[in-house]
């Protein structure tokens, strides 16, 4: 589940959907992370994998789940929070399916200088957030 997309970011300009409140202060859930670079994505751990042999200013294609406009998020709050019990009752005319092709930018992960009163990343990256290791893995 992507939680945020920073204003500006690659992640961004790809089209990447984070969560957000509407105006009545419902939660609107973002962007589901179903694949990356070909690979099956399943966690938090499947997407770094997926993006362990990549590296800052490559570009990964993503595949992602979002509810379409106008349709509930029930669906898609069933595949993250793992209630769907194996997709069968999951109405899945409400998803669409999103290819987005995102360039990955470096990010330091270490934060801002101490005392200087900036805060620190949200702890589940996404792609154009996630620090890129170097080629060929670690």
């Amino acid at each position: 589940l992507v939680l945020k997309v920073p204003e500006g970011s690659e992640a961004e300009r790809a089209g990447l959907r984070g969560s957000m409140r509407d105006s009545e202060g419902s939660v609107v859930i973002g962007d589901v992370i179903v694949e990356c670079d070909g690979r099956s994505v399943g966690s938090e751990a499947d997407l770094f994998k997926a993006l362990d042999t990549h590296a800052p200013g490559d570009v990964v294609k993503v595949k992602v789940l979002r509810s379409k406009p106008n349709a509930g998020q029930a669906a898609l709050g069933a595949i993250v929070d793992g209630s769907s019990g194996g997709d069968s009752f999951i109405n899945t005319k409400d998803l669409e399916e999103k290819m987005l092709s995102i360039k990955l930018s470096a990010v330091d992960v270490a934060g801002p200088a101490p005392g200087s009163g900036g805060g620190a990343l949200p702890p589940t990256p996404a792609p154009g957030l996630a620090p890129a290791p170097p080629r060929g893995g670690r």
